[in-house]
């Protein structure tokens, strides 16, 4: 029984170390985007924003690339295992990801005050972009992505009504109905994951013979007139 407690253990590990593993590429991606707002933000905004919140805010922005791009040397310079991934990295990748989630919540005090509403609608797309983002380098179940899905949305909606902002309840609703299906996409695939992962260790032979059991044989016309 312990030896086949400590392959589970072992065999969770190397999962999600693995799942870990996966999420560099497309979060090296996001950087690149993320980088890119920032410089968008920071080429606009001086102009419209406070700059007493601007530069901070920016700041702590780049936690996020810097954060990203350390990890990522770590993983292909230093080729830490399956433990060392779970235990050390994972969590620091879950602080870089909790800083920037923050700082896009609190992003629309800082940003839109002052913003002409073409500026606010491009905002808008922004925001969804990044839900979707965060959605598709979550591959962890117990993640962070809820922190987003559900701060972004409702940060947006108390800045509009508070603002009094023209079509605030629509837009509110909006990026709250698009959050919802991401969540529910987010978990429908988690869902699919989980149940490949079972049939994997289970036997992907012995689960399809069970749902389609093979018929029985039947008798060929030759046989059943000599008997």
């Amino acid at each position: 029984m312990r030896v086949e407690g400590t392959e589970r253990a072992d065999s969770a590990i190397s999962r999600r170390a693995a799942a870990a593993r996966g999420e560099l590429v497309p979060a090296v991606i996001g950087v690149v985007a993320v980088v890119a707002v920032m410089l968008f933000v920071h080429l606009v905004f001086p102009a419209i924003a406070d700059p007493v919140w601007l530069g901070p805010w920016l700041l702590t922005m780049a936690v996020a690339p810097l954060g990203v791009l350390a990890l990522a040397a770590v993983h292909f310079l230093r080729r830490p295992n399956d433990r060392e991934v779970v235990r050390i990295w994972l969590p620091a990748g879950r602080l870089v990801r909790t800083v920037l989630n923050l700082a896009v919540i609190a992003s629309p005090w800082v940003l839109l005050p002052a913003a002409p509403p073409l500026l606010r609608a491009l905002m808008l797309m922004l925001y969804i972009w990044f839900l979707a983002t965060e959605v598709m380098v979550n591959s962890d179940p117990g993640g962070l992505t809820w922190v987003a899905l559900a701060g972004v949305p409702v940060s947006l909606s108390l800045f509009l009504f508070w603002n009094h902002a023209e079509y605030a309840v629509a837009l509110s609703a909006f990026i709250g109905l698009a959050a919802l299906t991401l969540f529910l996409l987010e978990r429908r695939a988690h869902a699919a994951r989980a149940e490949a992962a079972a049939g994997h260790r289970d036997g992907g032979g012995d689960q399809l013979e069970s749902r389609f059991p093979p018929s029985a044989p039947t008798a060929s016309p030759t046989a059943a007139i000599l008997t």
